[in-house]
């Protein structure tokens, strides 16, 4: 969970039905969720991610997802603005995405 101004954004996670890729949004001031419909190249589902703020801009590294065994290295990156995710160029990235992190 990431705060951007009035807001915190909330990134995948695990359910009774597997692993998550839903963005949810809090709009604290007003107490109200509201489920993120958002364009781009959209991250796998997963949980245990790392995840950051820089600017308007909400960033997700690693994670896995537990029923298909699989751990990501790649960091996705959500502008807030435009509601648009994107894939960042892993070559340019160290360390890399992880399960668990912090970044």
């Amino acid at each position: 969970m990431q705060r951007i101004e009035d807001r915190y954004y909330v990134f995948g996670g695990y359910s009774h039905l597997g692993a998550l890729n839903d963005l949810y949004i809090l709009d604290y001031k007003q107490l109200r969720w509201q489920k993120m419909d958002s364009e781009g190249v959209l991250p796998n589902k997963r949980e245990n991610m790392g995840s950051s703020v820089y600017g308007k801009t909400f960033y997700i590294a690693g994670g896995c997802d537990p029923n298909h065994y699989i751990c990501y290295e790649d960091t996705h990156k959500f502008n807030t603005t435009t509601s648009e995710w994107s894939l960042l160029d892993e070559s340019s990235l160290e360390p890399k995405g992880d399960f668990a992190m912090e970044i």
